[in-house]
């Protein structure tokens, strides 16, 4: 009779947990929109890394955060500095984050066409390496 009721209960423990991993989604084969690593350059005096965060509506967005122990990035505007380069086009981002302090971050967003397979994001002019290349492939 306890072995029943042992049967019973992980029975009912059984249906419970595949009842809550099917509600909240856990297991479903989801495409992610971009899923690329986050690339890194940390010479010079300052450190970027931008990292995509989805393709949406024409939208391609990267997150990007910028380090520096010495000066200010105040004078630095990311909207004239860097650039998206794919399939021998080269545009500007059409929203980029306001830089300040030593430690900035927020979001470049450029418009395009359709998601590209490989791109490169370039940062010219910021201290003290002039042309930065962020490459996906």
């Amino acid at each position: 009779m306890e072995k029943k009721g042992l049967f019973i209960t992980v029975g009912i423990v059984l249906v419970i947990f595949l009842l809550i991993v099917s509600f909240l989604g856990i297991g479903k084969d989801e495409k992610q929109d971009v899923p690329l690593d986050a690339a890194r350059i940390s010479e010079g005096q300052v450190t970027i890394k931008i990292t995509p965060i989805e393709f949406k509506d024409g939208i391609f967005s990267f997150n990007i955060q910028i380090d520096t122990h010495t000066g200010s990035l105040e004078d630095y505007n990311l909207a004239e500095l860097t650039e998206l380069i794919y399939s021998d086009k080269s545009i500007k981002p059409v929203s980029a984050p306001t830089l300040s302090g030593h430690h900035s971050s927020g979001i470049l967003q450029f418009q395009v066409e359709e998601k590209p397979e490989q791109f490169r994001i370039v940062v010219n002019g910021i201290p003290d390496i002039e042309r930065r290349e962020f490459v996906w492939e």
